[in-house]
């Protein structure tokens, strides 16, 4: 089946959150990606809770985890010998043969959305994943923006339906549709025959064209956990190790189906390894907000002075603004079933298991709270002894996942707010309240909004007058930042060449003079990541002389109303252009258009007017006496001609270089 991106309505980011959400995504831009957190989540847990593998469904299911923020996507893939397709169902799925009713059969009870009592689900659940229990800015030649329609677009939203974030259970929860047919009944599961690898990677490729534009992009990545199908006359029995002869063929190999589906969207391991050998003509080619930031991996200089890296991973930014490209895939567990599955030739498309994950175990509290395991704890301003490379919470001990429709979200909120400011990426690996995202997605558009670490509630406060358009972290707020008074004198944030080796100013200032507050070695600086952010944090509260608690960081939107940027009180916004430079677009397009027409013409008439005179000596005895052949033609020749330049010279005067 060939998907399609349609989320529901109610997953669109309203108001506040666009400018939330773009705001932090461009803070980390230049940060490598294996430093950068992104909450991430199981599709079975998500999509397929009730053991319920539709099409229909999980095209939904998918579009609204993508829409409200999930950048990471664990998939189960099973290997199914008997059809020769990778498929999202745990079981071979007959092709043929009777069908269920359109509602799979089972003793699942769904309440209607009326009804204030949560529902009871018998139906065995199945078991969530093992492992994780091309150039985007200038491709819209209008992707730069007037201030007013930017500022609309950025503080307006996209939809009239508010996106708070809700703690408390739901009264009453919406009937999911009918599922679509046929479904096949195997045991505790229903699955169409079409619930495929295709349906996956078309959506996705329908999604990344969708967003392809600077204010939407963000990079995805997918994770794999390879399987092989159980038999579908025994369903709930493990499956049977499989026989070179049964396993994929080239032809079926992922690297084969994901270079024919989504090649032009993959930054793949031989690219990391191209980039790493040779850092002079890969990172350090390209414009400097596109380098990944060189104090977050190793160099090496060779006698030629070739820079290189053994463990650097470049910045999304130089993925999607020097490659265009936007997914990375990578291996999750692989079963015993499957150990006979060829996975290295895949490893052209396809990143080795562990390349873009690592598991740290955590111990917390009921209410969320992270005991241990978190990566800021550490007093090391050394990033190497964190071990924060791609660094993703694994098993959680103490803590239990709202399983209930009536229960409160707020703990699971609290640990996914903790785990982003700890350096790691929080992973869900339960389905949440019960329901799935595409029947309900209220409960889980809430876990990437809490994953900002970055903004307190109900800021960034918009303001039109740009005075009022300076950030501020605030210790009282746990390290969150506030919209300030500009011209309000505060202790200034400043750092080094090292990402957490942090130092405050020694004397407040106006955010107009915080650049020249910071001693040498030093420049006024902002975090980028929560873990640079609590670093910020235990250096301003270890600070007893401060007056103004809170100090400046070099955040504003000066500018242009909601449009954050880095750079100090004179930094542009990227995605702006003036009113003036629109209106000579207008002007100049045309113009050459029109230009362009006139040097045809002018061409074609040039040629006939050298044949005509090629002949004017042959005379021709007309009514009125001798007349010269090709006099009207030459004639006309000169006023045409005499009008292109009058209207080159108008172009140029209008136009000046």
């Amino acid at each position: 089946m060939t998907a399609r991106y349609a989320p529901s309505t109610t997953t669109l980011p309203v108001s506040q959150w666009n400018t939330i959400l773009l705001s932090q995504r461009d803070l980390s831009q230049q940060v490598p990606i294996n430093y950068v957190t992104r909450p991430g989540i199981s599709l079975t847990a998500a999509c397929f809770g009730h053991s319920r593998y539709g099409d229909d469904a999980a095209q939904t299911c998918l579009s609204n985890l993508l829409a409200v923020g999930f950048r990471r996507l664990v998939v189960d893939l099973y290997w199914d010998a008997e059809r020769k397709e990778w498929s999202l169902c745990p079981v071979s799925v007959p092709s043929s043969g009777p069908a269920t009713q359109s509602s799979p059969p089972g003793t699942s009870t769904i309440l209607s959305s009326t009804s204030a009592e949560p529902s009871t689900v018998s139906t065995p659940v199945a078991s969530s994943s093992p492992a994780f229990s091309r150039t985007l800015v200038s491709r819209d030649p209008y992707a730069l923006l007037g201030r007013d329609s930017l500022t609309s677009a950025l503080i307006a939203g996209t939809s009239t339906k508010g996106a708070q974030i809700d703690t408390a259970g739901p009264t009453s929860s919406p009937a999911p549709p009918l599922p679509e047919g046929p479904y096949r009944q195997l045991g505790p599961y229903a699955c169409t025959p079409t619930i495929n690898l295709a349906l996956l990677t078309s959506l996705l490729l329908d999604y990344l064209q969708m967003t392809e534009n600077t204010l939407e992009a963000h990079m995805i990545y997918l994770i794999l956990n390879i399987h092989a199908v159980a038999s579908s006359s025994s369903p709930v029995a493990p499956a049977q190790a499989l026989t070179a002869s049964d396993l994929p063929g080239p032809s079926a190999s992922l690297n084969s189906l994901f270079q024919q589906s989504l090649l032009n969207m993959l930054y793949t391991p031989s690219m990391l390894k191209a980039d790493r050998t040779n850092l002079n003509s890969s990172w350090y080619s390209v414009p400097v907000p596109q380098q990944p930031l060189a104090p977050y991996y190793t160099t090496n200089i060779d006698g030629n002075g070739v820079r290189s890296t053994s463990d650097g991973w470049p910045s999304e930014s130089y993925i999607e603004g020097s490659h265009g490209m936007r997914l990375l895939v990578g291996f999750g567990s692989i079963d015993p079933q499957m150990y006979e599955y060829n996975s290295t030739a895949d490893l052209e498309v396809v990143f080795s298991q562990g390349d873009l994950w690592s598991f740290t175990d955590l111990t917390t509290t009921s209410s969320g709270n992270v005991i241990s395991g978190c990566k800021s704890n550490s007093k090391s301003t050394d990033l190497s002894n964190l071990n924060a490379s791609w660094a993703t919470s694994g098993d959680i001990s103490g803590f239990d996942y709202p399983a209930a429709r009536d229960e409160s979200l707020q703990p699971l909120l609290n640990l996914t707010t903790t785990l982003a400011a700890c350096g790691l990426s929080p992973m869900i690996n339960e389905t949440i309240r019960d329901v799935t995202a595409d029947t309900d997605v209220t409960a889980y558009w809430n876990i990437p909004y809490s994953a900002v670490w970055s903004w307190a509630s109900g800021e960034p406060r918009n303001n039109s007058h740009p005075a009022f358009r300076c950030a501020a972290l605030d210790p009282n707020l746990d390290g969150r930042w506030r919209v300030d008074d500009c011209s309000q004198r505060k202790i200034v944030a400043c750092r080094s060449n090292r990402p957490l080796e942090w130092h405050l100013s020694t004397s407040s200032v106006p955010y107009s003079s915080a650049d020249a507050a910071c001693s040498d070695g030093t420049s006024f600086e902002v975090p980028r990541t929560g873990i640079e952010n609590q670093y910020l944090l235990a250096k301003a509260r270890d600070r007893s002389d401060m007056e103004e608690k809170s100090i400046w960081v070099n955040f504003n939107s000066i500018e242009v109303e909601a449009c954050w940027v880095t750079g100090g009180p004179n930094a542009t916004c990227p995605y702006y252009q003036s009113e003036m430079e629109i209106q000579r677009r207008t002007v100049l397009v045309p113009s050459i258009a029109a230009l362009i027409v006139l040097v045809i013409t002018a061409l074609t008439l040039f040629v006939k007017c050298n044949s005509n005179r090629r002949n004017s000596k042959r005379k021709k005895r007309g009514e009125g006496g001798w007349d010269y052949e090709g006099y009207q033609l030459s004639y006309h020749c000169l006023i045409l001609i005499s009008r292109a330049d009058m209207w080159q010279s108008a172009f140029v005067t209008s136009n000046p270089p």
